[in-house]
């Protein structure tokens, strides 16, 4: 815990008043967003093990509290299945937890859980938020937003010091996250 000490206001008469301001820890709020579309189940198992080794390396982060979502995505929708749980409480990934089919709508997966950030967080300032992207092809079946409305809101974030992160798997990853406004660094690519 960070503590910030304000100098004792000067009273007449009266005993010196403690002022000390207790201020969190800043939380990490990790949102990983996975495409469970029918393209990926050539890269299941990897993107498993992916995913599985990410988690691991996480839980060795000690001074700052991690809250962790996993939401999936295909053309069904943008699923949610472990929401804002402490590190120690993730599920890692299997075959039965993990089942890959249908369509990549990752425009209104992205949108969505930005949109989703923002009501979570409403007025909590101390969040520091961080967007990872797992997938291994290029949008096909948005039907909410356009690749312009995602360029937007990723500058406006990052604007505001969200950190978006782009795994492709099988793809040139760098030139598609560049199309929706990822910085290069921020840019990863991985072979199944």
């Amino acid at each position: 815990m960070t503590t910030i000490v304000k100098a004792p206001k000067k009273t007449r008469g009266a005993a010196k008043k403690d002022t000390t301001v207790q201020l969190a820890k800043p939380e990490i709020l990790i949102n990983f967003l996975l495409d469970s579309s029918g393209s990926m189940q050539s890269c299941k198992q990897q993107t498993i093990d992916g995913f599985n080794s990410y988690v691991h390396s996480l839980k060795s982060i000690k001074d700052q509290e991690v809250r962790f979502t996993l939401a999936k995505f295909n053309t069904k929708d943008v699923v949610i299945n472990q929401a804002n749980v402490s590190l120690k409480d993730v599920e890692l990934l299997n075959a039965s937890n993990y089942v890959p089919d249908d369509g990549t709508p990752l425009y209104d997966a992205i949108g969505k859980t930005i949109s989703r950030i923002d009501k979570d967080l409403a007025q909590n300032f101390n969040t520091a938020v961080l967007i990872v992207i797992q997938t291994d092809g290029e949008e096909n079946s948005s039907k909410e937003f356009t690749k312009e409305a995602i360029q937007k809101l990723i500058k406006e974030k990052e604007s505001k010091g969200w950190t978006f992160v782009y795994l492709g798997a099988d793809q040139n990853a760098w030139q598609n996250a560049q199309k929706i406004g990822f910085v290069q660094g921020n840019t990863w690519s991985y072979a199944s």
